[in-house]
């Protein structure tokens, strides 16, 4: 299953926080295309106290069901989603 969508939240310090939202942006925008990957949401905010950039992700994607890989079938090598609580901002 590849990625289709792609989502953001990004977390900037204060200082300097227009021009390092632009290199960022640039940075995802080159990534994702050449992925084939679309951006389709996202959230940026200046954040006191950072010294340096966060950023959550989200990706998105279509599998057959057959392919749906439950825990009770997992293998190394899988790919795991996470969901519910562990996705739940602290």
């Amino acid at each position: 299953m590849k990625p289709r969508w792609f989502l953001m939240s990004l977390f900037l310090p204060e200082k300097d926080s227009e021009k390092l939202l632009e290199e960022i942006m640039v940075q995802i925008n080159k990534a994702t295309n050449d992925l084939g990957i679309m951006v389709i949401d996202g959230h940026a905010e200046t954040t006191p106290g950072l010294d340096r950039p966060i950023v959550g992700t989200t990706a998105i994607g279509i599998s057959e069901k057959n392919r749906i890989v439950t825990t009770s079938g997992a293998q190394a090598g899988d790919y795991v989603i996470m969901t519910k609580n562990a996705t739940i901002e602290g």
